[in-house]
């Protein structure tokens, strides 16, 4: 196993900003292009999306630390024109890039399975069958959609003390994306226009079996690759955040392999 490299704290801080694109010595192109925004996300893996803007909206202001000013849409048009990014659930809900989606499918076949679902969010799924066949057959049948669109009466309201009680459409439109059977299309604003993922995202990828193993070690190494410098637990929180399976033992396996 090769000796452990030893770096000053003053190092160790100066290559996790050049790895995040933060210091003041990373070149930033005089004119950001769609292309430098997509750079950026993949090197990243994922920029936090939230609907919360004072500023402005956050992963534009993850973008413009690392570009500077740059075209505001150019995230938007990656997503919703291009598709070489598509929004999902990494350490939240993100931004990420359509390359990596290999690593998601995991997470997509453990909510097909139900496995990845508390046991009363599984138990209203199985009851809601026909609120998830009507979404379904109106998405198939109406392209984007939004979710005002998508309701049905005779549902079986969810109910919950958070911020999700009675946001029944809502909450079976959360478990389709998980499941990675829908996708978000386009916005009009903050409002997300639904549609079926086989329409916007490469049909291989998003049909292929997922290899949590595979995914496991590919997404370790790139999240330390854009920390450089981190803990276990640092690794753990970043792209793909608790979803790590086995973590401890890879690592051990990297570092023997002198990967890491």
């Amino acid at each position: 196993m090769p000796a452990p490299l030893e770096l000053s704290l003053r190092t160790a801080r100066r290559v996790a900003l050049s790895a995040q694109g933060l210091d003041a010595a990373s070149r930033r192109p005089s004119v950001p292009s769609d292309a430098d925004v997509l750079a950026v996300v993949e090197a990243l893996g994922c920029v936090q999306l939230d609907p919360i803007s004072v500023v402005d909206r956050s992963h534009r202001l993850v973008l413009f630390a690392r570009l500077g000013d740059h075209d505001p849409g150019a995230a938007e048009r990656l997503a919703y024109g291009e598709r070489t990014l598509f929004e999902y659930w990494a350490h939240a809900a993100s931004l990420v890039p359509t390359s990596q989606l290999h690593l998601h499918r995991p997470l997509m076949a453990a909510w097909r399975s139900g496995r990845a679902m508390p046991a009363r969010l599984r138990e209203w799924t199985r009851a809601n069958a026909a609120l998830r066949r009507r979404i379904l057959a109106i998405l198939r049948e109406r392209g984007p959609t939004p979710a005002a669109g998508l309701g049905m009466a005779e549902a079986r309201p969810w109910t919950s003390t958070g911020w999700t009680h009675e946001r029944t459409t809502g909450r079976m439109l959360d478990v389709l994306w998980l499941q990675g059977r829908i996708t978000v299309a386009a916005r009009r604003g903050n409002a997300r226009l639904w549609d079926l993922a086989e329409r916007h995202l490469p049909a291989q990828a998003l049909t292929a079996p997922p290899r949590p193993r595979r995914a496991t070690r590919e997404a370790a190494l790139r999240a330390l690759r854009a920390l450089v410098v981190a803990t276990a637990r640092d690794i753990s929180n970043h792209l793909l955040r608790g979803r790590y399976d086995g973590l401890p033992a890879l690592l051990h396996d990297l570092v023997r392999r002198g990967e890491i």
